[in-house]
């Protein structure tokens, strides 16, 4: 098993019965940075946790899931839970300065990677009427973006073999080029009467990536390439809670999670003063993925950190997604 080529998205499944999925692209040598998604329901009394009420099966295993997990009331208790129970899970962040949930990859059983996923459901064929509609909209997704199907991946409940009744079909695409090919034909089909885009609020109506397709609900998201990942060591400096004003120079990193957004002309509404030195507005939370354009004015409140990587100058970025309070990335169309 290749625990070393992990990647945002990737679902692992440890000894404990945990199930994982890989958060972004760096991390330990030892371990993953992950959030926690599923825990066997014999385990569930060990967590400070509200649990959803839904029941999921993998194999002979009942599995529960939190309602909630990183606001700023659930994270503590999440970490203490581990603290008491699991403690191999929880890492100390020195430059953060806070306890962290991990995954080391000495606990790892079993990795689904969403591109192998897809291979092994295309080559034995759907197993049920979600796997088939998940095919479908590959297919169409496919010809209507003329990528191959070896640049999308299955993720969720048919990637682990969880599914029930009211899931949903959760792809991915490899590449940030490849992903705007993947809108472009979204908003082609939709057209064509072949499915429907949602615009339940001004964040999905911003993304355009989830929709209904034959009376399944449907996601697309991004993942890196290897060749778009970022492999040198870099150290980063927690310096203050800041709000922003910024341009948006260039968002082709947006979405991807981290979503990374890069600015210039910050001006500071508050905290930090340093922050009108950021030239990156950097999202850990997924309702703020893909959507600033380039040319857009945008308001973020995060973390001020400085960067540095051997062999660069250092820089500035504000980070949103610390689980503390108010955080928040919004936009101002030219």
């Amino acid at each position: 098993m290749d625990l070393g080529s992990l990647r945002d998205g990737d679902a692992v499944v440890t000894f404990d019965g945990f199930i994982f999925y890989v958060f972004g692209y760096e991390h330990e040598t030892d371990r993953y940075h992950g959030f926690l998604k599923y825990v066997p329901e014999e385990a569930a009394e060990s967590f400070d946790v509200d649990w959803l009420d839904i029941r999921w099966r993998k194999g002979d295993t009942t599995l529960v899931r939190p309602r909630e997990i990183y606001s700023p009331e659930a994270y503590p208790k999440l970490i203490e839970s581990f603290r008491r129970s699991f403690p191999d899970y929880l890492h100390r962040s020195e430059q953060l300065g806070r306890w962290m949930i991990t995954v080391p990859r000495d606990l790892i059983a079993e990795v689904y990677m969403p591109d192998q996923q897809l291979k092994k459901m295309v080559e034995r064929g759907a197993s049920d009427c979600l796997e088939q509609r998940a095919l479908e909209l590959l297919e169409l997704l496919s010809e209507a973006s003329s990528l191959p199907m070896r640049l999308f991946g299955v993720h969720g409940s048919i990637s682990l073999g969880t599914s029930h009744p009211g899931s949903d079909i959760d792809l991915s695409v490899y590449g940030s080029t490849q992903y705007r090919s993947v809108k472009r034909a979204l908003a082609e089909l939709e057209g064509s009467g072949l499915l429907h885009l949602s615009r339940g609020d001004r964040f999905e109506r911003k993304r355009l990536n989830r929709g209904v397709f034959r009376g399944e609900r449907f996601v697309v998201n991004a993942t890196r390439l290897y060749s778009e990942i970022n492999s040198g060591q870099r150290r980063c400096t927690p310096l203050g809670e800041a709000e922003v004003e910024c341009f948006c120079s260039s968002a082709s990193e947006s979405m991807f999670r981290p979503a990374v957004y890069s600015v210039k002309e910050c001006r500071v509404i508050a905290g930090e003063p340093r922050a009108g030195e950021a030239s990156q507005v950097v999202s850990m939370i997924g309702t703020f993925r893909d959507v600033v354009a380039e040319g857009e004015t945008l308001t973020a409140k995060g973390v001020l950190e400085e960067m540095s990587q051997k062999g660069m100058q250092s820089w500035c970025r504000v980070v949103v997604g610390s689980s503390a309070p108010g955080e928040y990335i919004d936009w101002n169309e030219p």
